[in-house]
């Protein structure tokens, strides 16, 4: 025992002296030591811990040396802080001098070496305020590390920990920009000006600030409700600089105006979204009336709708008809105080499944020519939008159309909005089998009161453009409005027929079909056989009645010969 204790005593002093210990015997036992920083960047003024730690338990390490070496004119040491595994005394720093040096020993009077394991030192450096910015490192090595028995080990170890001095931060405290989220600041912002009105509605209960602080600086707003209608609110927004040293404060007076005693509250819309699919034509508070396509697989449609001026919202309806059909949905805005609304339609068209679709008969136009004006582009089968623009002066287009065999068309109008304004005008083409739809939209534009359509759009004929002799024609209005005086109603006809018979048949009261919404549409059969039947019917009975005379002549005979 007295010649351990002795062999640690000489080991202390050689530790203290940071001078090379004569190991008796050279042993293979490695100490891994791990070195590391809490983070890769420093402010002046900051702290950086550095860790030494051991990756497993360390038995036989009864002392060892510690040094380390930094930039002096960026980093300053402050302390090192012994995990509670190094006992009080054991550890001896001298931190006056770079590199900071420590020596430790454990205490003899144990018996034995601790177990050290995990983080056994933390040294504190700070960074020096105004220190140039700029990577540097600490150097770490560890040596002169001996067992109980006073032996020094095979272990020295060695390394970098690299870190990042940053540039300090600033301390300028202002405001880049501030934004009211209703009305506008007076005067207009500046960063140099501290002082603002602003003036908002009655109905306006709070008021938010897009704010942005400048060189990395923060902002906080003291407040964002108001105080009660036809009162003046004070609102703080507070610039603090990037070091949190310096402060800006710029000061908002919000004018909140008098309630009026009977006010007008209006009903519409100020935002309508779909879930699925794009509103045609693009929404607008002023356009009551909307198409949209969806898929097959869209079975419910919700609305993302927001009423104007603190009114509310109602939908009619979420479930949609089945696939191939149209719904037909009904949004209402309802105004603050309940007296007046305003109801947006939106006709939803559901695509047919796809293996419907894929078994049913084609259907498409093949020709469609307007009354008045000329369509860009020029129709196509494969294009389904077009644009036709026309003089201010037109009231209604109509259309003379072409479809694929055995598909009927029908037009949902035929009367124009106003002058100045877009309507949509869709020409719908159903399959025979009645299992596909297709739909070809034209935007009849038409010109500004006294105004004319562009020279391209003034060509348009009235005749029909050339197509399929075997396709069915449709010029049909299904908005319910009667022809205007002066117009030549649309006259549907079949495969074969002239116009002339046709409206031979229009006067005699043949009656329209019926849709599955209830609404009129031209229905076409073609090839009707309806005398050939009533032939084979006749020769039918003929047949029968001949067959019946023999059968009764020869039982005749056959009794007369009895």
């Amino acid at each position: 025992m007295l010649q351990r204790v002795l062999g640690l005593l000489l080991s202390v002093i050689a530790l203290f002296h940071l001078g090379t210990v004569a190991a008796a015997t050279s042993l293979e036992t490695e100490t891994p030591f791990v070195f590391s920083v809490d983070r890769e960047s420093y402010y002046g003024g900051e702290r950086i811990e550095l860790t030494v730690d051991t990756t497993t338990a360390q038995k036989d390490i009864a002392g060892f040396c510690v040094s380390i070496a930094y930039d002096d004119t960026r980093l300053s040491f402050l302390r090192v802080e012994p995990s509670s595994q190094i006992k009080n005394k054991t550890l001896q720093t001298d931190g006056t001098n770079n590199p900071v040096r420590s020596t430790y020993v454990c205490n003899v009077d144990l018996g034995h070496a601790p177990a050290l394991s995990g983080t056994i030192l933390t040294y504190v450096f700070e960074v020096n305020e105004g220190a140039p910015a700029g990577e540097t490192e600490l150097e770490v090595v560890v040596d002169q590390v001996c067992n109980w028995q006073g032996e020094q080990l095979d272990s020295r170890c060695e390394g970098k920990a690299p870190l990042e001095v940053l540039p300090p931060k600033s301390d300028r405290a202002f405001l880049e920009s501030l934004e009211p989220s209703s009305g506008k600041l007076s005067p207009s912002f500046s960063a140099d000006i501290y002082h603002y009105t602003l003036d908002v509605p009655y109905r306006v209960s709070s008021v938010t600030f897009d704010a942005q602080a400048g060189e990395n600086g923060t902002v906080s707003v003291s407040r964002k409700t108001l105080q009660k209608a036809g009162s003046t609110t004070s609102i703080t927004i507070t610039a603090t600089s990037e070091n949190q040293k310096q402060k800006t404060q710029y000061l908002v007076d919000v004018n909140r105006a008098e309630e009026p005693e009977e006010p007008e509250w209006e009903a519409y819309l100020a935002e309508l979204i779909p879930s699925a699919g794009e509103l045609r034509p693009a929404f607008s508070p002023d356009v009551t009336e909307y198409a949209l396509d969806v898929g097959a697989d869209v079975q419910s449609l919700t609305f993302q709708a927001r009423a104007g001026e603190d009114g509310s919202v109602s939908v009619s309806r979420e479930k949609l008809n089945r696939a191939g059909t149209s719904t037909e949905i009904k949004i209402t805005a309802v105004s603050l105080d309940k007296k007046n609304r305003q109801v947006y339609t939106v006709t939803v068209n559901r695509a047919l499944e796809e293996s419907a679709s894929a078994a049913s008969s084609p259907c498409f136009l093949t020709a469609l020519q307007p009354s008045e004006g000329t369509l860009e582009p020029p129709f196509s089968p494969d294009i389904l939008e077009y644009t036709l623009p026309v003089d201010s002066d037109v009231q209604s287009v109509t259309f003379q159309a072409n479809a694929s065999e055995g598909a009927t068309v029908s037009i949902n109008r035929k009367t124009l909005y106003k002058a100045g304004s877009t309507t949509e005008i869709v020409v719908t083409v159903r399959s025979e089998d009645r299992k596909t739809t297709k739909q070809y939209t034209v935007s009849v534009v038409r010109a500004e009161e006294g105004g004319s359509a562009s020279e391209r759009a003034g060509a348009g004929g009235t005749g029909m453009a050339g197509g399929n002799s075997g396709s069915n024609v449709a010029a049909k209005s299904n908005d319910g409005e009667s022809p205007q005086s002066g117009e030549e109603p649309y006259i549907p006809f079949k495969v074969g027929e002239t116009e002339e018979a046709a409206e031979s048949a229009a006067e005699a009261g043949v009656p329209l079909g019926q849709t599955e919404e209830g609404t009129r549409e031209t229905v076409f059969r073609e090839n009707n056989q309806f005398s050939a039947f009533v032939a084979g019917m006749v020769a039918a009975v003929i047949c029968v009645a001949l067959g019946m005379g023999l059968v009764f002549l020869y039982e005749k005979g056959k009794t007369k010969k009895l």
